[in-house]
């Protein structure tokens, strides 16, 4: 018979059959279309600044993505060469080979990739729009996006289809190698295992858990991370190889044990845990994982936003050049400056080593400022700062490192203005800035300058020297909507003038902070779905091995509504352990992370994610038990 006609015809036979498989393709063309409709699109890479950095990210995050997706395909194939085994065995018994089997079989998967291929890059192009214009809004831009029309998202869509039809077609052969008819018809024939458990192991499972839930309240990012996972990682090992068999076993020693109506969920799962642990255990572990990435992802895109205000105190600050230019720029901030002010310093030349009085030495440059500190303490009322309750004397001198503690020192630092030698006697380091650090529209991460704040008569003697720099500074209303401004007020200064822009790093920092966020978030609800996916084809699978003692136990009164009722409580415990326990993991590393940036308010946005995995893993669930008593049935 023809093979084309053949899979046709099998296919139209039990569509339910084939239906989760041509699903599984499907979704993969979907969101493999969709994720890289985003990296090509038009409209999206128009308003990212950092261009280069968002391909790496999303090639990188997408790799792994595709990973996961052939995962997924090869699962979902697996369970789909079990519930045929009967149809093909069937073609066996009438003298067909295993080679013709893998024709049909090879035939079966192009149909199903040229279909899944055309309708999953068909909803990708209209989605992408929507997935795109989610990351631009997470970005922080207002921009419009377009539908993504391109050729390219479609040959990634189908290339990764047909690698997931290789990989397939080679698990085939590999099984079809070893396959006899007998096994087709048999079915899983080994005899299960019966595993006790140890009740110490069992409780002290059970106490790992609890105890590293209330210890992550109290604990600290950079104390007891490490032993806090490790802790709660061998509370997870524990809880599903020791305490779950031992609470099963506990369970056939009661007396009223051969009267209860949950006896043969009870005695199911005491021969399936044994066999099913380590799968549980890794699926388990994987999803506290992902789930803690998706967090700190997005914490990191909050703290992102918050650390360039540290290093930037001003929206927009240059070196004064002219009044010309200066009303150049005073029409580009046209409307959106909320304060000006201009204040002077002295530019020096560090010759003493930059570690002895600056933290991160090799953040700076030897070109800084000196100022004297009533003019530095005007400067922070007029950024809205405290003053400083400090008096300096002589040649004093503080230095300013931001993001380190404020420690007194004891340092001779030699500096030149000009060509004049002079010291300062630095007696404290603060954590504060005085001058943000150069930034650059391409890198922005520039030099910081060493910067000193001295005494008002050192300040006044040392201006005799010269090298006086006048500085003006903006406060704007918006300032992290102002990188268009600043873009053209940078356009106005001369080659290599000095300028520092909040908006340029925050700008950068966001995109990086919610690329990340959006990749993660992409690959954590793949990650749910393939780790969802093997517990519900592990369990599918093992259906059709208990579908002769079902038979059986029908054969001998046993109520279907009682059957059902154990099918329910069996795949309940099986499905619950690995999403409560990953769940709690993933809030217990997930506690002390949020102790330390006390301005994030993370759990609306992890609440959402928790109750995206819980619903993924309920919808494997009630159709896992839909389809397991349709097989006993």
């Amino acid at each position: 018979m023809n093979l084309l006609k053949l899979a046709w015809k099998s296919i139209l036979r039990k569509p339910i059959n084939h239906s989760i498989y041509a699903i599984s393709l499907l979704i993969t063309a979907f969101i493999s279309n969709t994720y890289w409709s985003i990296q090509t699109n038009k409209s999206v890479n128009e308003v990212i600044q950092s261009k280069e950095s968002f391909a790496a990210a999303l090639t990188i995050g997408g790799i792994i993505v595709f990973i996961f997706l052939i995962i997924l395909v090869l699962y979902t194939n697996r369970f789909y060469i079990t519930v045929r085994q009967n149809e093909l065995g069937t073609y066996l018994l009438f003298g067909e080979s295993n080679f013709s089997l893998l024709k049909l079989l090879f035939t079966e998967q192009l149909l199903f990739v040229f279909t899944a291929g055309v309708v999953g890059n068909l909803l990708g192009t209209l989605f992408s729009k929507l997935f795109g214009t989610i990351l631009v809004r997470m970005m922080g831009y207002e921009n419009q996006v377009a539908i993504n029309v391109s050729w390219e998202p479609v040959l990634v869509s189908f290339a990764l289809l047909i690698i997931a039809a290789v990989f397939v077609t080679l698990f085939n052969i590999r099984r079809f190698s070893k396959i006899s008819l007998v096994s087709l018809f048999t079915g899983n024939s080994d005899v299960p295992k019966i595993r006790k458990g140890n009740a110490f192991l069992a409780f002290l499972g059970i106490f790992l858990i609890i105890g590293s839930l209330l210890y992550s309240t109290q604990t600290s990012l950079d104390s007891t991370i490490l032993i806090l996972f490790v802790s709660f990682t061998l509370g997870v090992i524990l809880f599903i190889n020791q305490t779950l068999t031992w609470y099963i076993n506990y369970k056939t020693r009661h007396r009223r044990y051969f009267i209860k109506t949950d006896m043969i969920s009870t005695a199911s799962l005491r021969s399936k845990l044994p066999r099913n642990t380590f799968q549980l255990t890794m699926i388990t572990l994987l999803s506290s994982v992902t789930l803690f990435f998706v967090t700190f992802s997005l914490l990191n895109l909050e703290t992102q936003k918050v650390v360039p205000r540290t290093h930037l105190p001003d929206d927009f600050l240059y070196s004064y050049v002219d009044q010309v230019t200066e009303n150049k720029i005073h029409q580009t901030f046209k409307g959106e400056i909320k304060s000006h002010k201009q204040f002077e310093a002295i530019a020096i030349t560090a010759k003493s080593p930059i570690k002895s009085a600056f933290t991160n030495s090799l953040q700076f440059g030897n070109d800084g400022y000196i100022m004297s500190l009533s003019a530095y303490n005007k400067l922070r009322q007029f950024r809205g700062e405290k003053k400083l309750a400090t008096s300096l004397q002589d040649n004093e001198a503080l230095s300013f490192s931001r993001g380190s503690d404020t420690v007194d020192l004891d340092v001779q630092f030699q500096f030149q203005i000009g060509t004049t030698p002079k010291t300062l006697h630095v007696i404290k380091r603060l954590d504060a800035t005085m001058i943000g650090w150069r930034s650059d529209i391409v890198q922005i991460d520039g030099e910081k300058p060493p910067t000193f704040v001295v005494s008002d008569v050192y300040y006044s003697n040392a201006k005799s020297y010269g090298n006086i720099q006048k500085f003006s500074t903006f406060l704007l209303k918006e300032p992290t909507k102002q990188l268009a401004h600043v873009k053209t007020a940078v356009s106005h200064l001369p080659e290599n003038t000095y300028y520092s822009a909040y908006v340029i790093p925050y700008t950068i920092n966001v995109e990086s902070g919610a690329l990340l966020l959006f990749v993660s978030t992409f690959f954590a609800i793949i990650s749910f779905m393939a780790l969802g996916a093997t517990i519900y084809f592990k369990q599918l699978q093992e259906a059709y091995a208990d579908k002769p003692r079902f038979k059986l136990l029908k054969e001998l009164g046993a109520d279907e509504k009682i059957l059902h009722k154990n099918i329910r409580k069996q795949l309940a415990i099986l499905f619950i352990a690995p999403s409560l326990l990953g769940t709690a993991e993933a809030f217990a590393l997930t506690v002390p992370i949020i102790n330390e940036v006390d301005s994030i308010n993370a759990f609306s946005f992890v609440s959402s994610l928790i109750g995206v995995f819980l619903l993924i893993y309920l919808l494997f669930y009630l159709s896992s038990v839909a389809i397991y008593r349709r097989i006993t049935s």
